[in-house]
């Protein structure tokens, strides 16, 4: 049964994502896409700067949660080390999650600098929990000092949320007390967790403290009104939201974060509210990402020019494993952002000038085929992920196409940009796609599905959003115009749509393909004595019983 539910998570994280997108519509029902664009540009520069600087400031403090943890596992890493793995784990953290982003970063930069595998975990548990108790205790405290109340429309057996904070402060002492009294680990299914002294205690609380205080002022800067709450209230609020978006699971939390938000402002919100929720993600999540992004790959290439022989090779191998995955997120990403961008409208400043030298016929099919290339983007990417060849060159020539449709459908260069950069990194490791198969034959994990129907519900539900006021009938699938954007979203996610229930239908369709047979026992022992000679730790891989072997003739040697 626990492995049913491990295996349905995702699906039951896509229900949340489609859940929330279906409640944030009802929130923004009376607002339009243009109205929002404009409420953008509306901004007050000084506001803008400000939150720039407290998240610069934010991200300074997150410096501490890293800090204690490498210092309680009895190691001494510079500063400067730590703040750049705090740095880079955090962001892609906030955007992709924990364990996509956050973990393996930490892992690969730490396990770099010669820390073990255990205390890479037990480092990133004292950053969880260190961020978990904060959270509990300033949540707690405001909760109850200043407890704002809860929306009617909820029907919550409470009218503030102080009993919420009550309960909370009543974890946040036992743990203290726990902490100040119990010297012995508790042991959890085999698993030893050590419990760190009062003092560090004490210090995991304010450095939670202040990092909650700055992340919740960057975006209180933004917003036009607080949502009608004093900045004490807006912590509870905000704080609320970040639980719900790690709880929901749901990548950087689109959808969650912004609902909560909505649902418990004071006041009526407006287009202004919703453009700073817009400028948040932009200045708290993007623009960190593509900083960290820039860091990390100049991380791989100084290591990677700087090291003898030997440590230059086992940077390229560690390469060579991540190469294919970063690909695929890459390639999902791409998919994702051309869908998106054929369910939004054009900007009229770019497409007027744009359609005295381009015929209607020529931007109607860029249009189509910009949102089919990004459900297929969508289904490559785990075939990259696999290390398929077919799969590389297909990306390949999709990508070249998006970035052709991009400019021909609205003189979208960001978006070229964008599919240029990811097509420059897929030719130059190309190498690294050497399998031979066909992307029908490779099993998709509910994961990966999960992943690919959060991209399209969230392409669906923009464009919903964005032709709301259009009144759909049938005639509208033939209105073909230079400003028919509607109609164009319409047919372009029908066909994305269609491409990948086809798909979904042949892999279903098709017949299911014999495994081979097992080793035979005298072979498996043969190759584990082999092993024990061998240096490299992946060979013992052999030991699990599911590979083919090929020795030779004097049985000294094998493939596998």
């Amino acid at each position: 049964m626990a492995n049913l539910l491990k295996r349905l998570s995702p699906l039951l994280v896509v229900g949340v994502f489609a859940l929330a997108l279906w409640l944030l519509s009802r929130e923004l029902r009376q607002f339009h896409l243009h109205d929002i664009r404009n409420a953008v540009g509306r901004v007050p520069p000084s506001h803008i700067v400000w939150a720039v600087l407290l998240a610069a400031c934010n991200y300074i403090v997150l410096i501490g949660y890293d800090f204690l943890a490498v210092r309680s596992i009895g190691h001494n890493l510079s500063l400067r080390r730590i703040a750049f793995v705090s740095f880079t784990g955090f962001v892609t953290s906030y955007n992709f999650g924990a364990l996509l982003g956050g973990t393996s970063v930490r892992y690969r930069l730490y396990s770099s600098w010669g820390l073990s595998a255990v205390e890479i975990v037990r480092l990133i548990v004292v950053v969880g929990v260190t961020f978990w108790v904060g959270v509990l205790a300033m949540a707690g405290m405001v909760f109850t000092i200043d407890p704002f109340p809860i929306p009617e429309k909820l029907h919550l057996p409470f009218q503030n949320v102080r009993p919420l904070g009550l309960m909370l402060l009543s974890i946040v002492t036992v743990y203290i007390g726990l902490t100040s009294r119990r010297n012995k680990p508790f042991t959890i299914r085999g698993a030893e967790i050590t419990l760190r002294g009062f003092r560090t205690t004490m210090l995991q609380l304010l450095v939670a403290a202040i990092d909650l205080l700055f992340a919740a002022a960057c975006l209180y800067v933004l917003l036009p009104n607080g949502l009608g709450l004093a900045y004490p209230e807006f912590i509870g609020v905000y704080l609320l939201a970040m639980v719900a978006v790690v709880m929901s699971h749901v990548p950087g939390g689109v959808g969650v974060f912004e609902l909560v938000l909505l649902t418990l402002a004071v006041v009526k919100t407006d287009e202004n509210t919703v453009a700073a929720l817009l400028v948040y993600r932009v200045v708290y999540y993007l623009i960190p990402l593509m900083i960290a992004a820039a860091m990390l790959a100049w991380n791989e290439l100084r290591v990677g020019h700087g090291l003898v022989v030997s440590a230059t090779s086992q940077t390229l191998r560690f390469l060579g494993a991540i190469v294919p995955s970063l690909a695929a997120m890459l390639t999902l990403l791409a998919g994702a952002v051309l869908l998106w961008s054929g369910a939004t409208p054009v900007v009229q400043a770019r497409v007027g000038p744009l359609s005295t030298i381009m015929p209607l016929p020529l931007m109607e099919v860029s249009h189509f085929f910009g949102s089919i290339f990004g459900a297929a983007l969508l289904l490559l990417s785990r075939g990259l992920q696999k290390r398929l060849d077919s799969a590389l060159w297909m990306t390949v020539g999709l990508l070249s196409g998006g970035i052709l449709v991009s400019i021909l459908k609205g003189f979208d260069f960001e978006e070229a940009l964008l599919l240029s950069a990811i097509l420059v990194i897929l030719l130059r490791y190309r190498k690294r796609f050497y399998r031979r198969g066909s992307l029908l034959h490779q099993r998709f994990t509910t994961g990966w599905v999960a992943a690919i129907l959060m991209a399209v519900l969230c392409s669906l539900w923009i464009g919903l959003f964005a032709y709301k006021h259009v009144d759909y009938s049938q005639n509208l699938w033939w209105d073909f115009a230079v400003h028919g954007d509607a109609p164009r979203f319409m047919r372009a996610s029908v066909g994305a749509v269609a491409l990948l229930l086809i798909f979904a239908i042949r892999k279903l369709l098709q017949p299911q393909r014999n495994s081979p047979p097992v080793a035979s026992a005298e072979n498996l022992d043969t190759a584990a004595k082999l092993v024990r000679c061998s240096s490299r730790t992946d060979a013992h891989l052999v030991l699990l019983g599911d590979k083919q072997f090929l020795f030779n003739d004097n049985r000294t040697a094998f493939l596998m």
